[in-house]
């Protein structure tokens, strides 16, 4: 009987060592994921992280839209990363709404700035990927945008007209009747040169400057090829000193010339410029110029694609040569007037 007895004793004290070791289990892993709630709770807040990332698109859809405007695996992933971050309800109006874009971009690049554990170069190439976008998909916008006929043309158009004899020169649409347009012509060229009759003449319909003759209507209107950047005007102050391009050890060298002169910029884009000096003499092909976006200083090398003199000013128009990536950006934000900061 005493036997049967410690035999009992024994199975309730196992039993109890059993259900002791359960609880203790149980409220490790009790705590346990409280603890990892908590720290996830930390993490979305603070760097709005996901462990399951959701969206209202299919990225299949979201990467053919992408490369129907041209851009390429790496601005693409960039992209759509940004509006998987940012939440956003509707990623697909990227590509027709620009205030849209441009919301979601100034968010990006701050995020960029901000962030400490990126290299400098990789703040710097990460920045590029999303200015590049910006302009791939505004020039995609650009191409659907225009007129098919000159019917369509409204009075007051501005325009620019060029003739072979003259060169270019600026008007404005004066009458847009049934079977002509009346364009009006006042220009120091016209009083030094007149044209002929029948001369071939190219028009120019989207040009905002300011510079009567009849050109017949148009349904066959033909798009000259549009700029690869944004260009905006401007009135920065720079310095400017001739480049010569020489040979050395079989590879070509810029040679920095040691005179330099003052200039005027006229117009600014991440892929050229027009600048007004009187230090152009015509017998350099690249320039270098030098000037400042807020406290940013800018320095290029360009080529001049265009050397003209107005009003008795020379301006040169330049195509750039030679530009780091980190001037780009800052000269891209300035012109999608992300700049200064991105707020």
């Amino acid at each position: 009987m005493n036997e049967k007895f410690q035999m009992f004793s024994k199975g309730l004290e196992s039993a109890g060592d059993r259900n002791s070791a359960s609880v203790i289990v149980f409220l490790v892993i009790f705590v346990l994921f409280i603890t990892l709630l908590i720290l996830y709770n930390y993490l979305k807040k603070k760097y709005n992280f996901q462990l399951i990332k959701k969206s209202n698109v299919k990225k299949g859809t979201f990467v053919s839209l992408a490369k129907s405007v041209g851009l390429n695996s790496d601005e693409i992933k960039a992209l759509y990363d940004l509006m998987i971050v940012q939440n956003v309800k509707y990623p697909l109006t990227c590509f027709t709404n620009s205030k849209m874009l441009d919301e979601v971009l100034k968010k990006g690049l701050h995020s960029i700035e901000k962030n400490s554990r990126l290299l400098e170069k990789d703040k710097i190439y990460n920045s590029y990927l999303l200015l590049e976008t910006k302009g791939k998909i505004e020039n995609s916008l650009k191409k659907n945008i225009g007129i098919k006929s000159t019917h369509l043309i409204s009075e007051r158009q501005k325009i620019v007209l060029f003739f072979r004899s003259i060169g270019y020169f600026y008007s404005t649409v004066i009458r847009n009747s049934k079977d002509q347009l009346t364009i009006e012509l006042v220009s120091e060229k016209i009083n030094r040169r007149l044209f002929k009759k029948g001369e071939f003449v190219k028009c120019y319909l989207w040009r905002e400057e300011d510079a009567g003759y009849y050109l017949k209507h148009s349904d066959n209107l033909v798009r000259s090829q549009s700029r690869k950047y944004r260009r905006i005007p401007v009135n920065f102050i720079a310095e400017v000193f001739p480049v010569y391009l020489r040979t050395e050890n079989n590879k070509k060298v810029f040679s920095l010339g040691t005179i330099s002169s003052k200039g005027s910029i006229v117009n600014l884009s991440a892929g050229g410029l027009k600048i007004r000096a009187d230090g152009i003499d015509g017998k350099e092909k690249y320039l270098k110029v030098s000037f400042d976006i807020g406290q940013y200083k800018i320095n290029i090398i360009g080529k001049i694609v265009r050397l003209y003199q107005s009003d008795g000013v020379k301006e040169a128009t330049l195509q750039f040569a030679k530009v780091s990536l980190k001037d780009r950006n800052y000269i891209n934000t300035y012109v999608y007037n992300y700049f200064p900061g991105y707020d």
